[in-house]
């Protein structure tokens, strides 16, 4: 006849319970909440639009100038370059030029229509509009090119003797004298850009601004303008960030998921050791528990009336002489409890204790076997 033989099983870690415990919840939280990111993330779309350059240049709008002054005995020539003070009242026209360049990567298909105007601003010093004029310097012309380059120059001349008599004109008619008059010359460019089947739109606007009101002026705006990088185009692409997403989500979920099956199966709390004083309670109460009473304290009168037996046995033997029951009262301390049997009679009480330790196994290292 065959025996089976026990074999020795999975042996569990011992862990101390409110730590095993901790460690659980810690798990189980991190498993659901990357179980609900893993699905969010498996939602969120694996491609995405990108715009790309599929067409790159460079285009830039510059605006230069000359000041031309009247005949005067103070200055011998009869215009000025860029970069310096002006006198008013010496000024009599101003030379406006329109710089456009162009240069591609490769070949592609230029146009480009441009204006200009001039726009005379009347200003409180508390820097309101009072008036504005606005009057075309250049109406609407085109030019186009075919290549990798395209360059194209125009002129404009801004009146501004003639600006500065219709504003003297306008204080005599109205006594009004502005504190603050600006003048503006705009070029409105818009340029159209074909490559390769696609097309770019871009609107460039360079703009020189001269203040009127005083008895000098320097050139000031935004003289020189760059244009896009090129001609864009959109695309459908992997999202690198939702892949990267969905794969770190996986390992995180899968790291909770071992974690939880690792504190619940592979780890166990230490379990409490009887010693000889708890399996001798057990056995008390287990045996004559119908004799026995629990009460929840010991009366005061009696207190001086105590006589203590050394044996369980003894108290048995008092209580059947008396016929009395056996009183039972049971603190709980931080370690285990005190127990005590009571057998009352009128002269004296009869006293057995029995004060238990609870024992655990060591935690830590120490292992237990599973059968």
């Amino acid at each position: 006849m065959a025996v089976d033989e026990k074999k020795p099983g999975f042996k569990k870690i011992e862990m101390a319970r409110k730590l095993r415990l901790a460690a659980l919840s810690l798990s189980l939280a991190l498993a659901v909440l990357s179980g609900l990111g893993m699905a969010w993330v498996r939602r969120q779309p694996e491609e995405k639009k990108e715009t790309y350059i599929v067409y790159p240049y460079l285009q830039t709008a510059e605006i230069d100038y000359r000041v031309h002054l009247l005949p005067n005995p103070l200055i011998k020539e009869s215009a000025v370059g860029p970069g310096k003070a002006y006198i008013t009242d010496l000024t009599d026209y101003i030379d406006v030029g329109l710089h456009y360049s162009f240069q591609g990567d490769s070949d592609a298909g230029v146009k480009a229509e441009y204006s200009s105007t001039a726009v005379l601003t009347a200003k409180s010093r508390e820097d309101l509009v009072v008036w504005e004029r606005e009057e075309e310097l250049l109406a609407l012309k085109e030019f186009t090119a075919q290549g990798s380059q395209a360059y194209f120059r125009d002129t404009v001349a801004v009146p501004f003797a003639k600006y500065l008599k219709d504003i003297e004109d306008l204080r005599k008619e109205t006594g009004y004298a502005p504190e603050v008059v600006d003048l503006s010359v705009r070029f409105h460019v818009k340029v159209t850009v074909t490559a390769g089947g696609n097309t770019a739109v871009e609107v460039l606007s360079p703009e020189l601004t001269v203040p009127m009101g005083g008895s000098t002026y320097t050139v000031a705006g935004n003289l020189s303008v760059n244009g896009g990088n090129g001609i864009a185009a959109e695309r459908i692409v992997s999202d690198s960030r939702v892949l990267v997403a969905r794969q770190a989500s996986l390992v995180i979920n899968l790291a909770a998921a071992l974690s939880l099956i690792f504190f619940a199966f592979a780890t166990v709390s230490p379990k409490q050791v009887d010693n000889q004083q708890q399996l001798e309670l057990r056995q008390i109460l287990k045996k004559h528990g119908s004799r026995i009473i629990k009460a929840s304290g010991e009366p005061a009168s009696l207190k001086d009336k105590i006589l203590t037996v050394a044996a369980f046995n003894e108290l048995l033997k008092a209580a059947d002489e008396l016929g009395r029951p056996i009183v039972f009262q049971q603190v709980k301390t931080g370690r285990g409890s005190s127990n005590k049997f009571f057998v009352f009679s009128p002269e004296i009480v009869y006293l057995y204790s029995l004060d238990v330790v609870h024992q655990q196994r060591k935690t830590g290292k120490t292992w237990s076997r599973e059968a």
